[in-house]
């Protein structure tokens, strides 16, 4: 009989209180295999949001704007290209394995800042665990 998967439920608010483009710092639990992104109707002109991972060498507890940053992407074996993680969609569910990912602490940037929205954005992260 298969074996029922385990699942993690997560919130990530977009934007923080003093950006209007990045969203909160989160982290990729430990036995995670994949990860969905419920991603909500952005605010404007804003239609995609990208992933950055924070580099470890900061060492910021809160890893804010003052943390090092940089755009995730997946190296391509078919044609040894790099993918950037750059066009996760608005209103849509999108899956990613956590091989993709990698590890660390990871924040959304949204396209266009979302200082217009009445309350900050929610994206839902749904990780499936080992």
């Amino acid at each position: 009989m298969p074996q029922p998967i385990n699942y993690l439920w997560q919130e990530v608010l977009l934007p923080t209180e003093t950006n209007g483009t990045f969203s909160r710092a989160f982290a990729v639990p430990k036995d995670a295999k994949a990860l969905t992104l419920l991603v909500p109707d952005l605010v404007g002109a804003a239609s995609t949001l990208l992933l950055q991972v924070a580099d470890p060498s900061t060492r910021e507890q809160s890893y804010d704007s003052s943390a090092t940053w940089y755009g995730l992407g997946v190296f391509d074996l078919t044609d040894g290209t790099r993918e950037a993680l750059d066009s996760i969609p608005e209103s849509a569910a999108t899956t990613l394995p956590v091989s993709a990912l990698g590890s660390g602490i990871l924040r959304f940037v949204a396209s266009t800042p979302q200082m217009g929205a009445v309350d900050a954005i929610t994206v839902r992260l749904i990780w499936a665990m080992d």
